[in-house]
């Protein structure tokens, strides 16, 4: 996970959308959120504070946290 979360923040806009495709199929799959991803979330969230890429990482989170919702109901706050 650190190189694709490196290779999104850098400057290589190639290389950053290689390493966005790898971070879905890592963390949010065919509508399941994998562990990783709850590790992972703190450091997208940075990376879209810094504008690395912010509107598809914010994507990418909000993906996650939709299907971690629907898959965890009862964590859901009121």
């Amino acid at each position: 996970m650190p190189g694709l979360l490196r290779a999104l923040a850098g400057p290589d806009a190639g290389a950053a959308d290689e390493a966005l495709s790898e971070l879905y199929d890592a963390l949010l799959h065919q509508g399941t959120v994998y562990a990783a991803g709850v590790e992972t979330a703190p450091f997208l969230a940075g990376l879209a504070a810094a504008g690395h890429r912010t509107a598809d990482v914010l994507l990418l989170l909000g993906g996650m946290a939709a299907l971690r919702s629907a898959q965890h109901p009862d964590t859901e706050s009121a």
